[in-house]
């Protein structure tokens, strides 16, 4: 029996060792400081705002890849998590429309990549009225950074009102949602 306890006690601080390790090591290279992670390399977390509507609502739950960019980089339309530039305590979920050294403008409502209107049937362009949904002026995005915007472009906080978002603070992709939230 006494040996079976020094066993049990063994594999137990291994076990913390080791999952203690892989939070510093952070083999995912994710910017969250969440265990979740930085070692299983997944998350969830609950929308709190309607700037994602109409394909995410207040509400419904994401389950995000932490392990999705180790070796790429986000892709255009791309839905992802990342530290909020001005505060990064806070997690935001926006869409990708513009990477390093993409040229990206608005113009009618329609968001332009390099010249070549980029496919968003996830935007309800009826609903996109204010001028700053309309129309942007063209911005070349930045080495190390993303341009991002809500698919609820009137009613989202993003890069066309507080910048780009450094590489470095993405977390991960949004894999997938489910919920019952409430459409605002």
């Amino acid at each position: 029996m006494k040996k079976l306890i020094v066993l049990l006690v063994a594999v137990f601080i291994l076990f913390v060792t080791v999952t203690v390790s892989m939070y510093f090591i952070n083999p995912y290279g994710t910017a969250t400081p969440d265990p979740r992670g930085r070692i299983m390399g997944f998350m969830s977390f609950s929308m709190q705002s309607s700037s994602m509507v109409p394909g995410l609502n207040r509400g419904d739950r994401i389950f995000v890849d932490t392990t999705a960019y180790m070796d790429s980089e986000p892709a255009l339309n791309d839905v992802i998590v990342f530290r909020y530039p001005p505060a990064p305590e806070q997690v935001y979920v926006k869409r990708v429309v513009g990477r390093a050294g993409e040229r990206v403008r608005i113009s009618g409502g329609q968001v332009y990549v390099d010249g070549e209107p980029l496919a968003q049937p996830y935007v309800d362009l009826a609903n996109s009225r204010s001028p700053y949904s309309q129309k942007w002026g063209e911005i070349i995005v930045p080495q190390g950074m993303l341009f991002v915007l809500g698919d609820n472009r009137d009613n989202s906080n993003d890069s066309r009102v507080w910048g780009f978002v450094p590489r470095e603070n993405v977390v991960g992709r949004v894999s997938f949602t489910f919920g019952a939230g409430q459409a605002d």
